[in-house]
Parts: structure tokens; C-alpha cells; sequence
């Protein structure tokens, strides 16, 4: 799939700020990063762009496969287009594994990387596949039963239950989710499955860029991963959210600003150049 066309996007801030780009979850879209953005746009420039097969982004072909190496291609358009000098990666759960495989394979592109809720895949073969068989299985039950009905379930899975006690915030995130696409959700979930996606892990250890790892205390499964993730990378920083789950940016969004807002100015102490624009 070519992804060296722009995707649709937000932008907050002024384009004179050291950039940041937020990469959404599956079924999110670049609007899911609009609080956040809004809050840091003092003092960065924020893009929020929908990946492909969600929000305004699915003007593409159907049939033909997403891959991450289009993905992170995809991202890197975006910094050329606008001619942005070493940017900050953000990325969120699905969003996470984007960012993760794209600063990887371009290190040289990005100034720091903020994981909130990802995982560098899983490491076993037997657990790819059964992975993939999980989410064929969630693909067809979208195109039988429709987009509604999955949200209920997918959302009432373990790793979401601290919103359970925020109903206002699970009300919002399922009438958001509702506007995509049954098809695109349908084709997204085994594309970029887990189950597809190599493992990252062995690369961390060669990830020298200054790292955030976040997740929500609530979410017992990826604080693990979080900070087995940290444990591997060279340069990073642990950061487990008390009273939030999975999506800390919608829970807790000034907590979250607060976090990643501290991590890039410190980074800039380290880094001075990160605040350096191109002319």
C-alpha cells in the first residue's frame, strides 16, 4: 500500500515549536489526541494524524495489504512534508507498535519516543498465531455482526476495565469508535495484529533514543509489559499512572500531559538541540 502520499491530519501549535507527532490506537483516529494537543501547543507543534483505515484515511485500495515499513514510511511523509526537523514520537497501544517499529527503523529521524500502553510484540511464534486466529475470528464477527456490537465486547475485555468507572469517558470513546468503518476495522485487525507484526524486543537494547514508557496501574497486563519494556531500553524512562488503566491520555489527559510535557523538556537539558528548528 503507498504510503508516501500525506495522510489527513490536526495540527496544534506553531509550526516554529519542536514537533511532536501522536500516532492514535486501533480504532481511534488523530481527533482521540485533540485534549492533549490543545494542552501542549504552548510550547510544541502537535500532529495528530489518522493512520490509514481509520478516521478520514481510507481513500486507499481494500484489498491491498498494510504493512508497518508502509506505516513508518507514512510518518516520515509527514515530517517531509512540512519540512520538520527531528520530531518527537508519541504513540498510543496499536499506535505504540507503529511508533516503536518506525524509530527503530529510522532513529535517525526522531529525537525521543514516548510509548504509552504498547508492547514490542509478542515473542513466540505459537503465540503470533494463535494471536492471529483471535483476531480473524474478531474480523469476521465485525462483518457479521457489525461495529456496534464488537465495541461491546472489545470493550468489555479486562485490559479496559478501569473504564467501567468512567462511563461518561467509555460512552464518548464507543460513539467515536462508531464512525469507522466496518470493513476498514475488519481488514485493520489482522493486518496489524500482533499475530502479524515481528517481535521488537531484541531491537530495544540498540534503541538509544530517550524513551517514555507509560501505562495506567489498572492495567496489570501492560504495566508489565511497560516495564519489561523499560528494563531492555538503553535511555528510558518508567512511568506506571496511579488510578488509570490502558488509555491514560483520555482518563487522566493533564496527568498525561504533565508526563510527557517533563520527559521532552528534560530530554532537551540532555539534548539542546531538540528544540532547534530548521529555517
Amino acid at each position: 500500500m503507498p504510503m508516501d502520499i500525506i495522510w489527513p491530519h490536526l495540527t496544534f501549535g506553531n509550526a516554529q515549536k519542536p514537533p511532536i507527532i501522536f500516532l492514535h490506537g486501533f480504532m481511534g483516529r488523530g481527533e482521540d489526541w485533540r485534549a492533549v494537543c490543545e494542552m501542549l501547543a504552548g510550547d510544541f507543534y502537535c500532529l495528530a494524524p489518522d493512520l490509514p483505515g481509520h478516521g478520514e484515511n481510507t481513500k486507499l485500495p481494500l484489498d491491498a495489504p498494510i504493512i508497518f515499513n508502509d506505516l513508518a514510511k507514512g510518518v516520515l511523509t509527514l515530517l517531509d512534508v512540512y519540512a520538520l526537523p527531528l520530531a518527537a514520537l508519541v504513540g498510543y497501544s496499536m499506535g505504540g507498535r507503529v511508533a516503536l517499529h518506525t524509530i527503530i527503523k529510522h532513529p535517525a529521524r526522531f529525537r525521543a519516543l514516548v510509548l504509552e500502553s504498547a508492547s514490542p510484540g509478542l515473542k513466540e511464534e505459537k503465540e503470533r498465531q494463535e494471536r492471529l486466529e483471535i483476531d480473524g475470528m474478531r474480523a469476521k464477527n465485525i462483518l457479521q455482526n457489525g461495529l456496534p456490537s464488537f465495541l461491546e465486547k472489545w470493550y468489555q475485555a479486562e485490559v479496559f476495565a478501569s473504564l467501567q468507572s468512567r462511563p461518561k469517558i467509555l460512552d464518548s470513546i464507543k460513539t467515536a469508535r462508531r464512525q469507522n468503518e466496518a470493513a476498514w476495522m475488519a481488514k485493520i485487525i489482522i493486518d496489524l495484529s500482533p499475530g502479524q507484526q515481528q517481535p521488537l524486543w531484541e531491537e530495544l537494547p540498540n534503541l538509544a533514543l530517550p524513551s517514555l514508557i507509560l501505562a495506567g496501574e489498572l492495567d496489570e497486563k501492560y504495566s508489565l509489559i511497560a516495564t519489561k519494556t523499560a528494563g531492555a531500553v538503553v535511555n528510558a524512562q518508567l512511568q506506571l499512572i496511579p488510578e488509570t488503566g490502558h488509555n491514560i491520555h483520555t482518563e487522566e489527559a493533564g496527568v498525561f500531559v504533565k508526563e510527557v510535557e517533563v520527559f521532552l523538556k528534560r530530554t532537551n537539558e540532555v539534548h539542546p538541540n531538540f528544540c532547534t528548528t530548521q529555517n
